[in-house]
């Protein structure tokens, strides 16, 4: 479990525990790439799912509410 502030975004959880690559697209956000060197390919892709629920945005557009779960 990662505690984390209020505001913060799936891409701070992730970044705070683990090595994260992306790649930042204009009026996107940052896209994930690689997970401590674990990166994507042209058949895996990182995706990120919140409260069991597929996110249709970028980590670091994603806010985080108290007790959310990422996977």
């Amino acid at each position: 479990m990662i505690e984390m502030k209020n505001g913060s975004t799936v891409f701070d959880a992730l970044n705070s525990s683990f090595s994260v690559g992306y790649k930042e697209f204009a009026g996107l956000g940052r896209l994930l790439t690689s997970i401590d060197d674990v990166s994507q390919n042209s058949t895996n892709y990182w995706f990120y799912d919140v409260d069991g629920g597929f996110a249709h945005v970028a980590a670091d557009k994603f806010v985080l509410l108290k007790d959310a779960t990422v996977l």
